[in-house]
């Protein structure tokens, strides 16, 4: 997805892509989207706008979250849990499946003015926030919650921005991010307790998103395009784990949303 509601979609595994609907009357940028199944999904924009279908994207219905900060990525535990984060530390939470969401932003000062930029809920209890550049651990921060975002942690992690969280079962998981003269990829192997930076030299701009084929196989979008790995189990290598998988320059807005 991107801007003025942009929504691509590919049917061969990200070999091409189309663009499947052009939501008419948005003009305003999509920054995120994730299907919970085939037919319903959401996606996530500016001004705090959610839009929601269960057909599949040809149809989609709007929901006012009241607030006008930039929401950057959703995700859904389940057809009923999900979070949508943004600008300023926002924290939204629906339980019926999208229909309404609550306010949850914390009122400490730990995640709040940061920009949330990816999100990811790994079970009911543990969830993970992506946090953009802070200047003060000079990097990026990845939040979790292990109480249903009742309270929160904070590590610093050595990317400028967070973009993409996403695991494969409830061990193995990958972030990914930079900035736009740097990118990087962090593996965890234990549920998102500690995280390694892995070998990425294939790319050098900044990833934005990441989707997994299975637990060895997965794609990384970035501006220099779409790379494709088949050695996640591999920690460190003297070649490159990426190998380049599409050419042409993305969209900024686009490839962060794929």
């Amino acid at each position: 997805c991107g801007e003025y509601g942009t929504i691509m979609q590919t049917k061969d595994t990200g070999q091409t892509w189309e663009i499947r609907h052009f939501v008419e009357e948005m003009p305003y940028s999509l920054n995120k989207m994730f299907f919970i199944s085939p037919d319903t999904g959401t996606v996530v924009g500016e001004l705090g706008r959610i839009l929601h279908t269960i057909d599949g994207g040809k149809n989609w219905s709007q929901t006012r979250t009241g607030t006008a900060f930039e929401l950057y990525s959703v995700h859904f535990l389940d057809s009923m849990l999900g979070l949508a984060v943004g600008a300023t530390g926002t924290i939204f939470k629906t339980v019926d499946g999208g229909e309404t969401w609550i306010d949850i932003t914390p009122d400490d000062d730990l995640i709040q003015g940061d920009d949330l930029l990816s999100v990811y809920l790994l079970n009911r209890e543990n969830w993970f926030i992506g946090g953009s550049y802070s200047a003060l651990h000079h990097s990026g921060s990845l939040y979790h919650s292990t109480d249903m975002g009742v309270t929160w942690s904070k590590t610093p992690i050595e990317l400028s921005d967070l973009h993409d969280i996403k695991f494969i079962d409830q061990e193995h998981g990958l972030i990914v991010g930079g900035s736009s003269s740097s990118s990087g990829v962090f593996q965890t192997v234990d549920g998102g307790n500690s995280w390694q930076k892995i070998d990425q030299s294939a790319i050098e701009k900044v990833i934005g998103s990441v989707f997994y084929m299975n637990i060895d196989t997965f794609f990384v979008t970035s501006r220099d395009g779409i790379f494709k790995t088949t050695r996640i189990q591999v920690l460190s290598a003297t070649d490159s784990f990426f190998k380049k998988h599409s050419s042409g320059v993305l969209n900024p807005k686009v490839f962060l949303g794929l």
